[in-house]
């Protein structure tokens, strides 16, 4: 899934009765984070502030402006063109989707190709995920950490298995393999594992104790007399 695009905002307490009672259920977000240094942008935003981040998910090529979903202004402005009872309940973006418009951003979609796509559609993913809840969520630390060394730990225990070099060969490739496609599944339920890092362990593992048995094996062996 690429990742796209990040909203922050300053944090407020859910309990401050300024802002009225919490919201249920609560909006989702991919992390928090403190951030660094003033947007010269965003005057919303200052450094030292939290920001929930949001990574999103973008709608396929040419979603947003079908089905009704993209009006022209003057439509939108006439009654007889859209009635007011056609927007109740929805939320209206106001937005800018002709050429030349410099709010347009570019879109890595798989490993080789992109697309550009208008800032207000990216609003529209970002409020359509907002409604449903859904927030893709990194993984934390520790269970990157966890599964970097459960890798490692099946990378050494293939390198001293005695089995022929092409199996073990084919056991790597294919637990590598396979713990990619469980990534690329969880990654479809919204949690984004690093699995580069972890084939990294495990290949780094199974390397290094191949070559320690390599030169192990030439070592002279001495006797006792």
């Amino acid at each position: 899934m690429p990742q796209v695009s990040s909203a922050g905002t300053r944090c407020r307490c859910p309990t401050d009765r300024r802002y009225g009672p919490p919201r249920e259920p609560a909006l989702a977000f991919s992390t928090v984070e403190r951030r660094r240094e003033s947007p010269p942008r965003c005057p919303l935003i200052a450094a030292g502030d939290l920001s929930a981040t949001l990574l999103l998910r973008p709608a396929p090529a040419g979603h947003w402006r079908g089905g009704g979903r993209s009006l022209p202004y003057a439509s939108l402005l006439d009654p007889a063109a859209v009635p007011d009872a056609a927007l109740a309940g929805r939320v209206v973006l106001v937005g800018a989707t002709v050429d030349g418009v410099p709010d347009v951003f570019s879109v890595q979609e798989g490993f080789f190709s992109t697309r550009n796509v208008y800032g207000v559609e990216l609003h529209a993913d970002a409020v359509a995920m907002l409604a449903a809840g859904r927030a893709p969520r990194l993984a934390t630390a520790g269970v990157q950490a966890f599964t970097g060394v459960v890798a490692a730990l099946v990378g050494a225990s293939l390198a001293i298995a005695g089995w022929p070099a092409l199996v073990r060969l084919a056991a790597v490739a294919g637990i590598g393999v396979a713990w990619t496609g469980v990534c690329f599944a969880l990654a479809r339920h919204d949690l984004l594992l690093a699995p580069a890092y972890d084939i990294a362990a495990l290949l780094l593992a199974y390397a290094l104790l191949r070559l320690l048995l390599r030169i192990a094996r030439r070592m002279p062996q001495g006797r006792l007399a």
